[in-house]
């Protein structure tokens, strides 16, 4: 994976741990678009199937190259 931009923003550990307990009770997503919900493991196939394009996958710096199913 390649080092994330340098727009990133340094916090502390707690307020880290506070963002991803805020990330991890999120149940349903509301945007003008629709509602929404987090993936989960049910749906490892279909992520697998989108990120396996490379127009999806290849601008988002997280994503290991190539994609594998692990």
């Amino acid at each position: 994976m390649a080092q994330p931009p340098g727009t990133v923003i340094k916090t502390s550990l707690d307020e880290a741990e506070r963002i991803r307990q805020a990330i991890s009770d999120v149940a349903t997503i509301k945007t003008p678009y629709g509602t929404y919900r987090p993936a989960g493991s049910a749906d490892a196939a279909a992520l697998f199937h989108l990120l396996s394009d490379t127009r999806v996958s290849g601008p988002l710096y997280t994503v290991p190259k190539p994609v594998t199913r692990e």
